[in-house]
């Protein structure tokens, strides 16, 4: 989903953003917008084509040690008929804001 949306806004079923193009997705940022605190987390996964193990590219969890994960040490190839969905699950975040980016080639 380009752009901003809020958390309570967010669809509750996993759906797929095309990319167009044939890329590469080569590293992730996840990051909280107001500092986390005791049971505060987000688990951001992010996955090609569906919701399912084999399918999964990276995951970061954030909380209140970690409040921004860079992943840099996984990628994916995705091609035009494919889909990238990032599933987000969350505990005690209320209206703090999340936030994924994802890098493309």
């Amino acid at each position: 989903m380009h752009g901003t949306v809020n958390h309570s806004d967010t669809p509750t079923t996993a759906f797929g953003n095309k990319i167009g193009h044939n890329a590469v997705v080569f590293n992730g940022i996840f990051t909280s917008g107001t500092l986390l605190s005791g049971l505060n987390t987000a688990t951001f996964n992010v996955y090609k084509n569906s919701v399912s193990a084999p399918n999964l590219i990276m995951t970061a969890t954030l909380n209140s040690s970690n409040q921004t994960v860079s992943v840099t040490n996984k990628s994916a190839t995705i091609l035009t008929s494919d889909s990238v969905i990032v599933e987000v699950t969350t505990t005690n975040i209320g209206a703090i804001p999340l936030q994924a980016v994802l890098g493309v080639y």
